[in-house]
């Protein structure tokens, strides 16, 4: 049966034993049933990853002794940026698991115009840590050591003009088909990913002055949650860690 990993935020040493923060331990023992002598994975997102045995449950408290660290799980050598307009509830959920599952390196939660989404502050900062949690769960089933950083929610036109990369693409069906029609292979590469709505007429015309090339996925419109996967998969094919090249 495969090892279950476990996302921590303590630093972990080999040999030393550590008490598991209270997420983590009502996970292993209230949900999982887990017991003293099972063992388990750990990652804090530092790039490795440490074997563990739980020793004893004390309470609501899992005790665990920490085995050797391993680096076996690199990054993608495509670094990916995720600028997505928010989207309702569980569809915002689905983006951003599928976008960790791929690789991506950072998601920014965008406002645009057409967003359909009001968020006060409060329910900003609530939503943040919600995607944050999805994020890390999504990581903790991929076998992935590098949670990608999420930045908190920004205006769609700050954004665009702040963020740098070595090739920048929005999706939208005026784009262009073709991906692969750059003259160097991009190191880097932030996709920008609009509402169900799409973008206005001036949003589209800010990108392409801030240097975002237009492009498009197929001849079908595809429906703001699925676009994420579609391009990152896409993207990581062409230059990154699914490449055959």
């Amino acid at each position: 049966m495969r090892t279950r990993r476990f996302f921590v935020e303590q630093s972990l040493q080999d040999g030393r034993e550590t008490t598991l923060g209270s997420r983590v331990s009502k996970h292993i023992s209230s949900v999982l049933r887990l017991r003293a002598g099972d063992e388990i994975t750990l990652f804090n997102g530092d790039g490795g990853e440490h074997s563990a045995v739980i020793t004893r449950l004390i309470k609501k408290d899992v005790v665990v002794r920490v085995g050797a660290r391993r680096t076996n799980k690199p990054n993608s050598q495509l670094v990916t940026h995720l600028g997505m307009v928010v989207i309702k509830g569980s569809l915002m959920d689905y983006s951003i698991q599928k976008a960790t599952e791929l690789g991506v390196n950072a998601i920014t939660p965008l406002l645009s115009e057409r967003c359909t989404v009001r968020l006060s502050s409060k329910r900003q900062a609530n939503r943040l840590n919600h995607w944050q949690q999805i994020s890390l769960s999504s990581c903790e089933q991929c076998d992935r050591n590098y949670p990608p950083a999420l930045h908190p929610i920004a205006s769609l036109s700050t954004w665009m003009d702040g963020v740098e990369a070595d090739l920048k693409i929005i999706l939208s069906p005026q784009g262009d088909g073709d991906f692969a029609t750059t003259e160097v292979i991009p190191h880097s590469v932030v996709l920008l990913i609009g509402p169900e709505g799409g973008f206005t007429d001036p949003e589209l015309s800010h990108a392409s002055q801030a240097g975002f090339l237009p492009k498009r996925l197929g001849p079908r419109t595809l429906r703001a949650d699925t676009v994420p996967a579609a391009a990152l998969t896409l993207v990581q094919y062409l230059w990154g860690d699914l490449t055959t090249g």
